[in-house]
């Protein structure tokens, strides 16, 4: 899992590690069951996603928090 800090520091990129990794989402429902995963994790910590990508093997995602720790405990959910 890759956190970066991007702007004043509220704002993160978060990318799940991908390389050489099997696929882990295979049809509609998947995809579905990540979405509905990303909406619960970010009200319940109440972070702001922006943009997300999910992508058969790996996700990358743009979100906005108060802190660090804040993102930090986003990652450790995922």
């Amino acid at each position: 899992m890759e956190l970066k800090e991007l702007f004043d520091g509220n704002c993160y990129h978060i990318c799940t590690n991908g390389n050489n990794t099997p696929i882990l989402l295979r049809d509609k429902e998947d995809y579905k069951v990540v979405c509905n995963y990303l909406a619960i994790f970010t009200w319940k910590l109440k972070i702001q996603m922006l943009a997300y990508t999910i992508m058969s093997n790996h996700l990358h995602m743009i979100i906005v928090c108060t802190n660090r720790e804040q993102a930090e405990s986003f990652t450790r959910v995922l």
